[in-house]
């Protein structure tokens, strides 16, 4: 069955049963659900991609008549790090609200004996249920998130990016600049109810942004490698954790995105090689220096808050307008 974290009060029974039980180490098939195969409270109508590592499925939650996006993951977490990792990050997450980031409006460990009566895919076919005493049964975590109708940015950009692409590019990338912006700066509580400013997202880039059918809007996803802008509580093993995410990861992804979109492959490794590559007609000459103040390596020529570059993009594109 789904079992999920309760929020309100992160310090309650449940939730410390849930960062301090043993963590069972075993080896897993990959599973995918069924269409119509019902997990406690969502039906899932639909599979929306699947990989090794995870499964995000279009699920309905008749109590809510809701459609969201239910992200299972394969094999996560496996170790005790791993899961109150999960649990920070999506606790913190969850908290965001912004026209341009996917919503996240709920998370847990679903503990998956196989014993119900729904039949699941696996790499090999299809096999019956496997029954597993609770105790052996392994925590998959999960989130339910805003379900969006779209494409990924990475399947809209040219090989060969025109004039009005980059029209078009520069109004995704504004959206972009403010739900990151919005990121850096939101005040929020962290799972042991202290007050935090700021998360980061990690992996920014045109995988991870969804743009709706219309053709008009951004919306970014993905979010789990997003810590607090603070550093994690000292003997907690968040504190532990290697490869966090920074303020400069992002505004350094920004760049890449913008290039990506507006040239059609990613930046070089050569300054001079991205300076040159930019030299395009299509391209407005405050565009090309923005991109090269977020991509150098040049302290005093870089952003410090993407703030600044919201701003910047704002003014230039309102200029170009008017």
């Amino acid at each position: 069955m789904l079992i999920d974290c309760v929020i309100q009060n992160p310090l309650n029974d449940e939730l410390g049963s849930l960062l301090c039980s043993k963590v069972i180490t075993m080896s897993r098939e990959k599973v995918h659900f069924r269409v119509g195969t019902e997990l406690r409270e969502y039906r899932i109508v639909g599979v929306v991609t699947a990989s090794n590592k995870s499964a995000v499925y279009k699920a309905y939650i008749k109590s809510l008549n809701l459609f969201v996006a239910l992200k299972v993951y394969t094999g996560f977490p496996v170790t005790q790090i791993e899961k109150v990792a999960f649990l920070y990050s999506a606790h913190n997450i969850s908290q965001l609200s912004h026209p341009n980031l996917v919503r996240l409006y709920k998370y847990g460990l679903r503990f998956e004996p196989f014993s119900f009566t729904h039949i699941y895919d696996n790499v090999e076919g299809i096999k019956p249920p496997v029954h597993l005493p609770l105790e052996e049964t392994p925590e998959t975590a999960y989130m339910a998130m805003e379900f969006v109708e779209g494409l990924l940015l990475s399947t809209l950009i040219p090989k060969k990016p025109t004039r009005d692409w980059i029209i078009q590019a520069a109004n995704y990338f504004l959206q972009l600049t403010s739900a990151v912006y919005y990121m850096h700066s939101c005040k929020f509580y962290d799972l042991f109810e202290k007050p935090q400013e700021g998360v980061f997202h990690g992996d920014i880039s045109p995988d991870k942004i969804l743009i709706t059918h219309d053709g008009n809007t951004v919306k970014l996803l993905d979010f789990m490698r997003t810590v607090t802008r603070k550093e994690m509580p000292e003997g907690t093993p968040l504190s532990q954790l290697a490869n966090r995410a920074t303020q400069k990861d992002d505004i350094r992804a920004l760049g890449v995105t913008l290039y990506t979109m507006v040239i059609g492959n990613k930046p070089p490794f050569s300054e001079s090689e991205i300076r040159l590559s930019l030299k395009n007609a299509n391209i407005p000459y405050w565009m090309q220096s923005i991109i090269a103040s977020l991509l150098t390596t040049e302290p005093s020529h870089q952003y410090d808050i993407v703030a600044e570059i919201h701003r910047d993009f704002h003014e230039h594109l309102k200029s170009d307008k008017d």
